[in-house]
């Protein structure tokens, strides 16, 4: 795995959360607030049909491609972003709640990921093929993070 620190811009301050996120990814979430890199920016979340968990990934993934992908030129996107919660933690504070969660995220830039999925299909069931070997290759050439996101879940429904 690529040890190398990569640091990523954090998204800027919008004026509503929710019409960014629609524009850009067409997905309607009750949401408003910050995109939750500290609590004072928490994204406050509204109505959700599923669990804060899945919520939270779905969110985060978001956030991600756009730090990952969208804000950067070409040659630098990402791909292939998976998204793994580390930690948890609720938190009350002046009859605010809130969920903390880490989470950590892998991704392969996007024309090695292009290359590697190009190899697989071309391969898949020869028999010099090895699978071992081009998945290890996959594995070697992402890079990971760790990351926190805040979650205002006062008025949750």
């Amino acid at each position: 795995m690529n040890k190398n620190i990569i640091k990523f811009e954090k998204v800027h301050d919008v004026e509503n959360i929710k019409e960014t996120i629609k524009d850009i990814f067409d997905l309607d979430l009750d949401i408003s607030g910050g995109w939750g890199y500290s609590q004072e920016s928490a994204l406050k979340v509204h109505k959700i049909d599923t669990s804060l968990e899945q919520f939270a990934h779905t969110f985060i993934m978001l956030r991600s491609n756009i730090e990952m992908n969208i804000m950067l030129g070409e040659e630098d996107r990402y791909s292939g972003l998976n998204v793994h919660v580390e930690d948890k933690k609720s938190i009350s504070k002046n009859e605010m709640k809130y969920e903390l969660i880490s989470f950590k995220i892998s991704a392969t830039k996007i024309e090695q990921n292009k290359k590697f999925i190009e190899e697989y299909k071309e391969n898949y069931g020869k028999e010099n093929f090895d699978i071992q070997k081009h998945f290890q290759k996959r594995k070697e050439a992402e890079i990971s993070r760790t990351l926190e996101c805040w979650f205002d879940t006062t008025h949750l429904l």
